[in-house]
């Protein structure tokens, strides 16, 4: 691994992600900005994987910022907090208060109850009044439809220290219903159901197989079926773009992690565009990086695949 940042100039704003023919309208453009892993810790410190220190600064920045793009809306991949504790939770609504546009979220691992937590974590249900309007959801911006769907909490509502998802056979059934009705599909969810590029031919013990949807084979069937052309998720923290029949999934940044950016997704007559929007300056980007480049095996790899993304775009 190069021990420089491989990144762009912060100062240029934006790097251009992927072009992708689909999703596209017949006229509007539906401008999203789409957060992922945000981590929100009142008291944390600079992991490896996380800058849990500045994760409330950077979700402000990325707010700020999204309302001088002039978005139709906010959207969070999941994890809004770093361990779904009430008072992160109220940190994240302090920043996510001056926001212009309406706010969606799905929930992340660790947004939900588990059952070794040391504070009562607030219910799914809270979290669907506050921030879906309920989970699954169904929401028409302009002409496109996006649908939300829960992947962290598993069929029987329980997670005790894991890092895998599912999205439900019920949410499945309320899935082939409603894209039936969907004209302009985009799907969020929280949990991958296809591996990173770079580790999609890895045994199955490799490490990162905890990370991925625990049964994606009816979700991505169910996808399939109905021709979505776009899935975006995030978990991982590894910006990343896969093809499979005629789905793209995408992998958004974190937000509490290196690049520390977001993704402005752009959904036009032309078809969809995807930015690369950092919220972290030159030097937060190289104490992020440093720190990640100083951790164990682990975290040097996904440092590693995120390093290989960024040389590589736009996809």
């Amino acid at each position: 691994m190069r021990s420089d940042v491989p990144f762009l100039d912060p100062d240029s704003l934006t790097t251009p992600f992927a072009h992708l023919p689909r999703p596209r309208t017949d006229g509007e453009t539906v401008r999203i900005a789409l957060f992922s892993d945000v981590h929100v810790a009142v008291d944390g410190e600079a992991t490896p994987r996380k800058a849990f220190h500045r994760t409330g600064e950077f979700l402000e920045r990325a707010v700020e910022d999204a309302n001088g793009r002039d978005v139709d809306r906010l959207v969070l991949a999941g994890d809004l907090t770093k361990d779904g504790h009430p008072d992160e939770f109220a940190l994240f609504e302090e920043r996510v208060e001056g926001a212009d546009a309406p706010l969606l979220a799905v929930p992340g691992n660790h947004d939900v109850p588990k059952e070794n937590d040391d504070h009562e974590t607030p219910p799914l249900s809270r979290f669907a009044r506050r921030y879906a309007p309920g989970l699954p959801f169904r929401h028409r911006v302009g002409p496109v439809d996006l649908i939300g769907l829960n992947s962290a909490e598993t069929p029987d509502g329980v997670l005790s220290g894991v890092h895998h998802g599912q999205v439900s056979t019920d949410q499945l059934d309320w899935l082939d219903r409603t894209l039936g009705r969907a004209e302009t599909p985009l799907v969020v969810v929280h949990h991958n159901p296809l591996s990173l590029p770079q580790v999609a031919d890895r045994a199955a013990d490799w490490p990162w197989h905890v990370y991925r949807h625990a049964d994606p084979t009816s979700f991505l069937r169910l996808l399939d079926d109905h021709d979505v052309p776009l899935l975006i998720t995030g978990h991982q923290h590894v910006p990343s773009l896969r093809h499979e029949n005629g789905l793209t999934q995408v992998i958004a940044p974190a937000l509490a992690s290196y690049p520390l950016s977001y993704l402005l997704v752009e959904i036009g007559v032309r078809g969809t565009d995807l930015t690369l929007v950092p919220v972290g300056m030159t030097g937060d980007l190289t104490e992020s990086y440093e720190n990640a480049a100083a951790g164990e095996a682990h975290h040097r790899a996904m440092l590693s695949y995120t390093d290989e993304t960024l040389r590589s775009l736009p996809f």
